[in-house]
């Protein structure tokens, strides 16, 4: 597929880009290149890997050098407080206790 300077003048109108005549064959001719080459990785995208163990090599090798990659770590509370949780609260600048329990008060934010 080729891309001609009127096809970039196109682009530029509807991008709102005012290119000159030099950028206009310049961005052609390397939209050109990038168009052939998406053209050759259609024709390969049928091949199939033959040898399955050189794919989970490849993962493998993946993992060693990357070994945070997507990992997760489990959802615990870690916290080790030390104190009861009320007592945390009473040692807070301005607290509430009633009948549900002690709350730390603070300052509305929101109207």
């Amino acid at each position: 597929m080729t891309f001609t300077a009127d096809d970039i003048k196109k682009l530029a109108a509807l991008s709102r880009v005012e290119l000159s005549s030099e950028e206009e064959a310049l961005f052609a001719s390397q939209i050109g290149s990038v168009l052939a080459y998406i053209e050759q990785i259609q024709e390969v995208t049928g091949a199939t890997i033959e040898n399955a163990d050189e794919a989970y090599s490849f993962r493998e090798a993946r993992d060693r050098a990357f070994p945070n990659r997507n990992k997760l770590r489990e959802d615990a509370d870690n916290r080790d407080l030390g104190q009861e949780p009320v007592e945390l609260v009473r040692a807070a600048p301005t607290s509430e206790e009633n009948a549900s329990g002690a709350y730390v008060k603070v300052k509305k934010i929101l109207g």
